[in-house]
């Protein structure tokens, strides 16, 4: 938090240059605020001579929301000698949490129990299973239908649909990937886009250093949209685990 000491101005009236301070203070600061850069600290004293105050390298006049590198001859206002910095910074190179705001709360991968075929209990017919013991449906050798063709039909309706459930759920891990290395490379695009924007910041950033009209940079993270639509598509395909009891 900046605090104002007192004001430094030339009146015109007297010739001379004066001091406003805290408490009625009328004598000016010793040594001056800008005793360690040479040019400045001889127009502190000499308000009156046509100088421009340039800034000090690597420093600029911020004066509000604007900053300058210098400030006209006899000028008259609030400023201070700051750094500026963009915005942004880069992801740490470990952990990868925050960019400004948390990326990857939503996008960690979720650790998956692998599935041990034939582990199972004896009235236990998960969708693996029926796969593993139903073989494709094929035609008879004779090219005849026997009397347990409706049992046989059946059962390879069951592996059909236990075999949907699976290539929705592996289509559905494939699809959250995909929206997890979106999410990511969003994050990637707007911090190399600050970057170059701020590299350019003399040429007016990127659309001024190519004069683009239409150079607004927006790209919607829809992760989020994409997962709860694949919820849907695996809760609709997926079926409990059927238990036979015979």
């Amino acid at each position: 938090e900046l605090t104002c000491l007192g004001q430094q101005y030339y009146n015109e009236t007297l010739g001379k240059t004066l001091w406003r301070g805290k408490s009625n203070n009328s004598e000016s600061p010793h040594p001056s605020p800008f005793s360690r850069f040479p040019s400045l600290n001889h127009s502190w004293y000499q308000l009156e001579a046509p100088n421009t105050w340039q800034a000090p390298s690597g420093l600029y006049w911020i004066c509000g929301p604007q900053a300058y590198r210098q400030l006209p001859a006899k000028w008259s206002g609030a400023c201070v000698l700051g750094t500026i910095r963009p915005s942004f910074f880069l992801m740490p190179l470990k952990q990868g949490e925050t960019l400004g705001y948390p990326i990857y709360d939503e996008t960690k991968r979720k650790s998956k129990r692998g599935v041990s075929i034939g582990d199972w209990k004896d009235n236990e017919w998960p969708p693996e299973r029926i796969i593993q013991y139903y073989g494709p449906a094929t035609w008879a050798e004779d090219g005849m239908w026997g009397y347990r063709t409706p049992v046989y039909m059946l059962n390879r309706i069951i592996r059909l649909q236990a075999v949907l459930e699976i290539i929705t759920n592996e289509t559905v891990g494939a699809l959250n990937l995909l929206a997890q290395q979106a999410t990511k490379m969003r994050n990637v695009i707007y911090q190399n886009r600050l970057a170059l924007d701020y590299l350019l910041a003399q040429e007016e950033g990127v659309c001024g250093k190519f004069n683009l009209t239409n150079c607004c940079l927006e790209i919607d993270d829809k992760g989020k949209v994409i997962k709860e639509i694949t919820a849907k598509i695996q809760k609709l395909a997926h079926i409990p685990v059927q238990t036979w009891k015979g």
